[in-house]
């Protein structure tokens, strides 16, 4: 077979992005924000369109409060309907959204050169070892990929997860269900604290 080193830090390369996809999918990365929850508790369907913009306000001002933090701390984050799952990647890793799939993270890892699946975007998906090589000039540079590939696992692993885990804790506890309820009632409906 042509290629045998390239081949070989290919195959290691797969094997170790299908760990650590399988570490990511059981990190504790979920920060829940009941956004929806509080909206019903104040019943703001018949509230005022007053008190619906200032609800509009204070999410909007909480969410880009989490952003600016989560980039402060060179992470990222996915959002979904009530939270975000914070993320071990810097902001520059992410040419899109990360939406949790294997796929998405070869991509990642490997600066879109080992192409997944893609949609459709390119003109060829890039997944099996034998299809790769038919796009690059040499072995040296496939072996370059699967290297900076390794390189960002390991930094992934050892850096940003810990990371994480920490941040994730500390966002916890600042966006703990009841702090966020008495802020939400303290700008919504102007309730003060005695």
């Amino acid at each position: 077979m042509k290629y045998k080193k390239a081949a070989k830090l290919y195959n290691k390369f797969i094997m170790e992005t299908e760990k650590l996809y399988n570490e990511l999918m059981k990190l504790d990365n979920y920060i829940r924000v009941p956004f929806k929850v509080f909206w019903y508790l104040f019943d703001l369907d018949t509230a005022s369109w007053e008190k619906q913009m200032k609800f509009a306000s204070w999410k909007t001002k909480t969410t880009l409060g989490f952003y600016e933090v989560v980039q402060s701390r060179e992470l990222n984050w996915s959002e979904t309907n009530d939270g975000w799952y914070v993320l071990p990647f810097n902001q520059g890793d992410l040419p899109y959204k990360y939406d949790l799939d294997v796929d998405t993270l070869v991509d990642i890892l490997t600066d879109g050169e080992l192409r997944y699946d893609d949609c459709g975007y390119y003109d060829v998906d890039v997944y099996e070892f034998n299809d790769y090589i038919k796009e690059i000039c040499d072995e040296d540079e496939a072996i370059e990929v699967f290297k900076r590939g390794l390189e960002q696992i390991k930094l992934i692993r050892e850096d940003k997860i810990p990371n994480v885990k920490t941040f994730c804790d500390e966002l916890r506890e600042c966006l703990d269900t009841r702090k966020l309820l008495e802020d939400c009632e303290k700008y919504v409906l102007e309730v003060r604290s005695k």
